[in-house]
């Protein structure tokens, strides 16, 4: 396993266990994150982590490890693995 693929998993697990610290500490401090309830987004880890914490107040939320999934079945080459594994770290606001 690389080690961005690495870092993907820990991210996942930290999600998965509401660890909102381990995940807030590896975002970008200008963080630039999409409110899915709200519309538009919220800037910066206080806000993030603002948005997370009433976000787990109303919803049961876990992330599937769906890079690994598909891997293990096949369907998508390690280039479009390594893309999408790209657009989560651009996401928390981090150049892969």
């Amino acid at each position: 396993m690389s080690s961005n693929q690495q870092f993907l998993q820990n991210l996942y697990e930290a999600f998965n266990n509401r660890e909102l610290e381990t995940i807030i500490s590896v975002m970008h401090p200008d963080v630039k994150w999409a409110n899915g309830v709200e519309g538009g987004f919220v800037y910066g880890r206080d806000a993030v982590r603002e948005y997370w914490t009433n976000q787990y107040k109303v919803i049961q939320m876990r992330v599937l490890d769906k890079t690994r999934l598909i891997r293990t079945l096949g369907q998508l080459s390690s280039e479009i693995i390594t893309q999408l594994e790209d657009v989560v770290l651009l996401t928390l606001g981090y150049e892969s």
